[in-house]
């Protein structure tokens, strides 16, 4: 089949559209990120240690901080060298 440009030129347009769209979750990610762990973490964390005990509010805490962490390394823009 004969290729047909103008199929190619909307398939080019819906890649771009999607980058598009996964950089601006990423950047609503990474502006959200930091405000849901000062409000969530706070507030589940003791709640956790008062039903569950103090180890799982503890170990909630460190795996939240750990993913959070690594979000945060993972999509950190650093300034070229």
């Amino acid at each position: 089949p004969a290729h047909n440009p103008l199929r190619q030129h909307q398939h080019r347009r819906r890649c771009r559209r999607r980058v598009v769209l996964s950089r601006m979750n990423t950047n609503t990610l990474l502006k959200l990120l930091p405000l849901a762990g000062v409000l969530i973490v706070p507030q589940v964390a003791p709640r956790l240690m008062v039903h569950l005990g103090i180890g799982a509010g503890v170990a909630f805490t460190v795996v939240v901080v750990c993913l959070w962490f690594a979000l945060l390394v993972r999509h950190a823009r650093m300034p070229g060298h």
